[in-house]
């Protein structure tokens, strides 16, 4: 009788263990969802280092652009520590959203316009905006053969503006 016990108390838990297995494989994690996104729409969603080492969810907006998910990201990344760095006050340096769109009239190049808040040297906070032109055929290349771990410049990058 106490061996029968036994077994019926044991027996639900194998059963809750087995199909837990089962859910974690079949469901996608949060990354793989955002590549799917997207691949189908061209947006993302990054959470992007501001100025005070916190973390903000940014929405990208992407239009036909010729670089897949991680190039698309990597990029994005390092665009905003250039960002971060053109404002006057880099600890208050708060992303708020991207926009990235092919030049048609160019072949290759890659706008990116970066709108952030800081504030100025009174303490004011102000949107500000840093235009990117991005050669796109160097910015392969540097992901290509370097790898996106050991890139350590921006030569990339063919113009930079930034309006207050």
């Amino acid at each position: 009788m106490k061996k029968l016990l036994l077994i019926l108390l044991c027996l639900p838990l194998l059963f809750s263990c087995d199909s837990s297995k089962k859910r974690e494989s079949t469901e996608k994690t949060k990354e793989e969802e955002r590549i799917d996104y997207f691949n189908k729409y061209g947006d993302l969603s990054l959470d992007l280092e501001g100025g005070n080492d916190s973390l903000f969810e940014v929405s990208i907006r992407c239009l036909s652009i010729d670089l897949d998910y991680k190039q698309t990201e990597r990029l994005i990344r390092d665009l905003n520590i250039s960002s971060q760095y053109n404002c006057k006050n880099n600890r208050t340096y708060i992303p708020n959203d991207v926009f990235c769109s092919m030049d048609d009239s160019i072949p290759n190049l890659l706008n990116v316009c970066f709108k952030y808040v800081a504030s100025n040297s009174y303490g004011v906070p102000g949107d500000i905006m840093t235009f990117y032109t991005i050669d796109i055929s160097l910015l392969k290349k540097q992901y290509e053969g370097f790898g996106a771990e050991n890139l350590t410049s921006l030569d990339f990058i063919v113009d930079e503006i930034t309006t207050d």
